[in-house]
């Protein structure tokens, strides 16, 4: 299983699992703010007899969160992971790491996990991606070229290797508008103190909810995902605890450097696409 969050097959392998992680689709400020009304007592998404429904208020909420990431021009997070592991057929075993994160545009980032599965790094500078295991103090490279979005399909896609939160290193969202069975506005909810709308979001195997920065910019302080169609119905959970928009980052916090002592190995072919929640 992904060190971070399950994934499925998706055209960019991303939100909505993640295609998310979808491990999501939908972006201004303005749209952040639309929601002032006290929260209702349910969406009407949790009546199994009611038609589902995209409401104007949920997409423009998430439309403006995504756009706001996608215009930054470089950027820093830490997240706080945690996510089901599934034995057997329903048999779930929580297990968490965090996530550090340094992106910059148009062509640049760099993933740390540190988790209770392992401590890997992702980097990618324009030229090459290297996945370096710091447990086993061996790392991998391939050739990748491109923006960060193209990397990204690139390295989850082709090289099989799922990148922690990948939908938070590229400009566009995870899923299309067509992809969205539904979307509700929840009501109001707090994330570590700051006021957030909370959303309900559900695509065909997948259903997330979303927590959305209600004052200033539209940051995503929270997201759970649940994939209602996997064994154990398994939920990956991040919470946002830091956001560091325009921050300054040279060409040399990129670059991956071995330590003495540190060895190459080949990177592993592709592997079948894991279940969500599953073991490796």
């Amino acid at each position: 299983m992904s060190p971070v969050r399950p994934a499925r097959p998706h055209p960019r392998g991303r939100l909505a699992t993640a295609a998310a992680l979808a491990f999501l689709a939908a972006a201004g400020p303005a749209a952040a703010q639309a929601s002032k009304a006290p929260a209702q007592p349910a969406p009407a998404a949790v009546d199994d007899e009611a038609e589902p429904v995209v409401e104007p208020e949920a997409s423009a909420l998430l439309k403006a969160a995504w756009d706001w990431l996608g215009a930054q021009p470089s950027y820093a997070f830490h997240a706080d992971v945690e996510y089901d592991e599934v034995y057997g057929e329903s048999t779930r075993v929580r297990v968490s790491g965090r996530v550090d994160a340094l992106v910059r545009r148009p062509d640049r980032f760099k993933v740390f996990f540190d988790g209770d599965r392992g401590r890997k790094t992702y980097s990618y500078d324009g030229k090459r991606f290297v996945l370096a295991d710091l447990r086993s103090r061996t790392w991998a490279e391939a050739p990748v070229t491109g923006p960060n979005d193209a990397a990204v399909e690139t390295i989850v896609e082709k090289l099989g290797v799922p990148v922690p939160l990948s939908d938070f290193l590229v400009t566009t969202a995870a899923y299309s508008a067509s992809e969205l069975k539904a979307a509700y506005v929840v009501g109001e909810s707090r994330v570590a103190g700051k006021r957030c709308h909370q959303l309900l979001v559900l695509l065909d195997d997948l259903d997330f909810q979303v927590w959305i920065e209600a004052d200033g910019n539209p940051l995503i302080k929270k997201l759970v995902l649940t994939y209602s169609e996997a064994p154990g119905i398994p939920q990956f959970e991040a919470t946002f605890t830091e956001w560091y928009p325009q921050t300054a980052l040279s060409d040399y916090v990129f670059t991956f450097l071995p330590g003495d002592g540190d060895r190459k190995v080949e990177l592993a072919a592709p592997a079948a696409p894991p279940v969500p929640g599953g073991k490796e």
